[in-house]
């Protein structure tokens, strides 16, 4: 119910006040900035993980997230394609959760968790992967 629209402006307690006065006209409108990310051009930071409790690194040595080049099509289905191409493994992508520069470039990340297949990767635990992404990129907190 709008009990507002009842009052009677001519009788407003707050018939003095300089909102009242002008009308709201100068209230300053909050207007969203729109960003435009160019997505097309971005590298894919794919985080692989089974139940966010195994990680899987691209590299032996150390927990590395797997970086994919740059998609014109649909980023989820260009990661599917990949892993299923180059590792025989099929995946359940989830949207992309992050969008972000570093050094001027422009990446996405996302997560994938592996459906079917047989996984031929390192695995790190949770901890190890936040640390590497914490350090690695900066705008993750």
């Amino acid at each position: 119910m709008d009990l507002g629209s009842l009052g009677i402006t001519d009788i407003y307690p707050l018939s003095g006040c300089r909102w009242h006065e002008t009308g709201g006209r100068l209230e300053v409108p909050n207007v969203k900035r729109k960003t435009v990310f160019p997505t097309k051009d971005a590298s894919i930071v794919v985080t692989l993980h089974e139940n966010h409790r195994i990680y899987y690194s691209s590299s032996n040595t150390e927990y590395k997230p797997f970086l994919l080049p740059p998609t014109e099509g649909d980023i989820r289905h260009a990661v599917q394609d990949y892993f299923r191409n180059k590792y025989n493994l099929e995946l359940s992508v989830r949207p992309v959760h992050c969008k972000f520069f570093e050094n001027n470039a422009p990446f996405v990340s996302c997560n994938a968790q592996i459906q079917k297949g047989n996984p031929i990767f390192d695995i790190y635990h949770k901890q190890k992967s936040w640390i590497f992404l914490k350090n690695t990129y900066t705008h993750i907190q």
